[in-house]
């Protein structure tokens, strides 16, 4: 006898299913593929069927590539706001330097010293909160001002409490690579500017003596 499991997702009248020998490991993989609506108030049912003679063992795993893949596609338009956040931060700071006549850092030595999340995120979440009260989120319709992506995206039911922090340590480290990889790319193409010049004053005599000053 096979061993069936069956995802049923009432919102999105869909089943998906799992078919396997009664010898064989069966494994069905649990990924939402659309957000319940805010009014739905059914659960997602996982059903087996099995053989009543036989004994089975169940396993739940969670799996790091499927959360960073789902993160990805719910938040990932939220990327490039988090990241540039980060480079007018570390920005801001190196113009502060400047006009203090005090030596300006490189990009990735200011944002490991100057980018924090306490400086991103509680603002968000205190404007969030003053947006909850009557008087300013109707001047904040009143305005005409966007609404916060954290509040459109708890109405889509896909909101959640530490959703700043990861979006801000995702574009926290996506900002770093970029400036390594720019930092190396920069260096790459001085040295490739510099070697033909060096090259075009090098002495072509066998006869010329060359000082090297150590």
């Amino acid at each position: 006898m096979n061993t069936t499991m069956r995802m049923h997702v009432p919102w999105y009248h869909d089943n998906l299913y799992s078919v396997a020998k009664a010898t064989e490991v069966n494994s069905l993989s649990l990924r939402l593929q659309l957000n319940k609506p805010a009014n739905e108030e059914s659960l997602v049912e996982v059903q087996m069927y099995l053989n009543p003679k036989c004994q089975y063992k169940v396993e739940m795993k969670a799996s790091f590539q499927g959360c960073m893949g789902q993160m990805m596609r719910f938040y990932s338009l939220l990327l490039p706001s988090f990241i540039v956040n980060n480079i007018i931060m570390v920005l801001l700071r190196q113009l502060q330097l400047i006009s203090k006549n005090e030596y300006c850092n490189s990009f990735t030595y200011v944002q490991s010293e100057y980018n924090r999340p306490f400086k991103v995120v509680p603002p968000v979440l205190l404007l969030k909160t003053l947006l909850g009260v009557a008087y300013v989120g109707n001047l904040w319709k009143t305005l005409q001002l966007p609404p916060l992506d954290i509040d459109v995206l708890q109405n889509q039911s896909i909101g959640m409490g530490p959703l700043a922090l990861i979006m801000f340590l995702f574009a926290y480290a996506l900002s770093a690579l970029m400036s390594a990889a720019l930092t190396v790319f920069v260096k790459f193409i001085g040295t490739m500017c510099i070697l033909p010049d060096c090259w075009s004053v090098w002495p072509t005599s066998a006869n010329t003596a060359v000082m090297f000053d150590l």
